[in-house]
């Protein structure tokens, strides 16, 4: 969602405001950039909050019996 938001702002950016080519250019190489690891980021985030509730559910099934 959050890069969904983000992706959308940076496009409504370059359609609107009319910068010189080369802040366009090192604007779009850096939107590139944050809005990849900003996906990974949160890819990554998810995949440990479910390895962790699964581990969590493990655990309490081992201990309740």
């Amino acid at each position: 969602l959050f890069c969904d938001i983000g992706f959308s702002g940076h496009v409504l950016f370059k359609l609107v405001w009319a910068p010189t080519p080369g802040f366009l250019c090192g604007y779009m190489a850096w939107a590139q950039i944050f809005f990849s690891l900003s996906s990974i980021f949160f890819i990554v985030c998810i995949t440990l909050v479910c390895i962790v509730a699964a581990d969590a559910e493990i655990w309490l099934s081992w201990c309740l019996g």
